[in-house]
């Protein structure tokens, strides 16, 4: 260390040590530890993302820095919601001059904790050493120090907050600290000396119309980065599609805006730029089949397929030269403004002029004409709203003709196929139709059903069409298994201390980790009376929680209860929207299918294919349709599977007959 570096650390705390320093600016020249990162420095070379309002937190943690003593703020909220934004913002207002003049001279510094805490062959300096190092660098060279997951000061096996704690109290330094409402709870409420030494300041989640101003700020970032262009469309689609369907219905789906939105919108850009560069999917599935059928040797097949794949290549390398040619001119573009903004922080002023009225306009024109002329291949390099719905398809396995289809369209889709299917049902289906509608305007839109009556059949097939239609993922929990006293625990876990705490509730497990928008409850009236309540306030709330205070939302979530008689939702009247009663004969398309799935299933599992005459349909549909399905499936297994059948032998297709009350085989003979 040099003299002058030795006369700057005895004497950094002397008022005009400081100024001296300030003033001629040593704390630029001077390098910053290893763990250490200048984030004003990245915001005046623009390497970091612009940031797009917060104005009111961003002048309160001002106020906060400008204090005398204890001039420390600790951001607290969910993650995702841009605490770590805020701290950016305000290198921005360093750099640019808009600050107070206690902050004018300020540097940001980040502390990199696994840098900190790490060991190197390179650095032997022990924590204690590089923490008070640090202390004396931001005493002497105004810093403001931020630590990121702040938790960490108290959790790690190294108290290093009690090493801050005297700087913190007396204002020789200043340091912004961020963590979440959960983790400050945890750490920093049970330490009473370091909580006061920060004051507190809640980073709420933005607004839509804000999260969609800060995803409009960011576009640029992205359209840079993966060479597409980004329509508004798709960025209003994102914030309000993330809002409505990414609301925490699992452990990886708690998330925050703008954090979510802005992943939804990067991954649709990226599958966008690689669907350029990757075969197409349809075409990898028909390369897959062509190989199979190069095995069997059908020749007639395989020349069919080969012109389709010849067909989808084709496109996809012309979609491929056009992603590249526009590339080139995004390339373009933003290198252009991005050397207007340079020429304009140096004053070249003619070059700025080039730039803005001659150069980046014959881009801007370029490009129009470019998309206005290649509207065929625009899915190779614009984002659109399909592709976002796409990306929340995926994450929350929702079908993305649910998500892409407005409400409306979808219940209108849901009910013909109802009627089609169960045209004696449409004073019922028509009451189901109306409640999916209101609640989809409340605010959690979730939807809870009724569905009571004899009718097992069509109840199972009218909640199985429901469940396709509004979800690509359901659920069904057999109540009966919490029907003991202490069946509370076993649906939400334990209480602490108790064997099973960490691994939480049946209940709440099956519903978090199964991420569906269709939840069918079986046997309720022998669930205990615990759990019905539990059910009804959970309903009620939005969201359900198990002992260890994980939240699961039920938001945009049809909950069915199927029950016998009406009198068993007695306890669920105060929660359910309607209830429909499905009762009578079964219609003749439930046994149709019943008897399709259980034919095609004897196919899979035997190679034997049989068909059902559409005359036994008919007569099941009659009579007692449960009994006579049941000595369809008997005859079909004995007659035909059998192994001493007379039929076991024979080739070609069984088609199943009726002749008075019993079943025939028709052919082959």
């Amino acid at each position: 260390m040099t003299v002058f570096g030795v006369f700057v650390r005895l004497f950094s705390h002397n008022n005009f040590t400081s100024k001296y320093l300030r003033k001629f600016g040593t704390s630029t020249k001077r390098a910053s530890p290893k763990c250490l990162h200048d984030i004003t420095s990245a915001a005046r070379q623009n390497k970091l993302s612009p940031v797009i309002g917060r104005d009111s937190e961003i002048r309160r943690c001002i106020d906060i820095l400008c204090r005398r003593t204890k001039n420390n703020v600790i951001l607290l909220g969910e993650p995702g919601v841009g605490k770590t934004a805020v701290v950016e913002a305000l290198a921005h207002r360093i750099v640019k001059g808009n600050v107070p003049e206690a902050l004018a001279d300020c540097r940001i510094l980040s502390i990199d904790m696994g840098c900190l805490f790490a060991k190197s062959p390179d650095d032997n300096s022990s924590i204690d050493t590089k923490l008070r190092n640090i202390i004396c660098d931001a005493r002497a060279f105004n810093c403001i120090l931020f630590i990121d997951e702040a938790h960490l000061m108290v959790s790690k096996s190294y108290d290093w907050a009690s090493a801050l704690k005297p700087e913190l109290a007396n204002g020789d330094i200043k340091c912004i600290a961020a963590t979440t409402n959960a983790e400050y709870r945890r750490y920093f409420v049970r330490d009473k000396a370091l909580q006061r030494r920060f004051q507190p300041m809640y980073i709420g989640e933005p607004t839509q119309s804000s999260t969609i101003e800060i995803l409009k700020s960011l576009k640029s970032c992205y359209e840079s980065f993966h060479r597409v262009i980004i329509s508004d469309e798709a960025i209003v689609s994102a914030v309000r599609l993330s809002s409505r369907y990414i609301k925490g219905n699992g452990f990886y789906l708690d998330r925050f805006d703008p954090d979510k939105s802005i992943d939804l919108l990067d991954e649709a850009c990226s599958i966008v730029k690689n669907r350029s560069q990757l075969i197409p999917e349809s075409m990898e599935v028909l390369q897959n089949r062509m190989r199979s059928l190069r095995l069997q040797g059908n020749e007639h097949e395989m020349e069919s397929l080969s012109y389709e794949i010849q067909e989808i290549e084709s496109e996809w390398r012309e979609g491929k030269i056009k992603y590249e040619e526009l590339s080139l001119l995004i390339k373009s573009f933003y290198e252009s403004r991005r050397e207007e903004s340079e020429a304009l922080k140096s004053g070249n002023l003619e070059n700025v002029g080039m730039l803005r009225f001659d150069r980046i306009p014959k881009l801007e024109s370029q490009l129009f004409k470019f998309v206005e002329s290649n509207v065929k291949y625009r899915n190779y390099f614009i984002v659109e709203p399909i592709d976002v719905a796409n990306v929340v398809s995926k994450w929350t396995r929702i079908p993305t003709s649910s998500i892409s289809t407005s409400h409306m369209d979808l219940l209108n889709a849901l009910k013909s196929k109802l009627i089609s299917a169960f045209s004696n049902h449409s004073g019922e289906i028509d009451k189901l139709i109306s409640a999916l509608y209101v609640s989809s305007m409340s605010d959690n839109s979730i939807a809870a059903i009724g569905i009571s009556g004899d009718n097992e059949m069509d109840k199972h097939e009218i909640i199985s069409i429901i469940t396709q239609a509004l979800s690509s993922s359901s659920l069904s929990i057999d109540l009966s298994e919490f029907g003991e006293r202490h069946s509370l625990s076993k649906a939400v876990g334990p209480p602490p201390g108790y064997v099973g705490y960490e691994f939480g509730g049946q209940l709440t497990e099956l519903i978090k980790n199964g991420a569906a928008t269709c939840i069918t409850l079986y046997n309720i009236k022998k669930c205990h009376p615990t759990v019905k309540e539990l059910l009804c306030s959970s309903i009620q709330k939005g969201y359900i929680k198990d002992s260890r205070g994980e939240v699961i939302s039920l938001s945009n979530t049809c909950i069915i209860f199927s029950v016998r008689h009406t009198g068993e939702l007695s306890d669920f009247n105060a929660v359910i929207n309607e209830v429909i009663e499905i009762s009578g004969r079964t219609s003749t398309c439930t046994i149709g299918k019943a008897i399709d799935a259980y034919c095609k299933k004897v196919e899979n599992h035997s190679g034997i294919a049989v068909k059902v005459d559409g005359a036994v349909v008919d007569y099941i549909a009659e009579t007692d349709s449960h009994l006579l399905l049941a000595r369809l499936k008997k005859f079909i297994s004995r007659a035909i599977l059998g192994p001493g059948s007379a039929h076991s032998a024979a080739v070609g297709e069984f088609v199943v007959g009726v002749s008075g009350d019993e079943y025939t085989i028709v052919s082959p003979a």
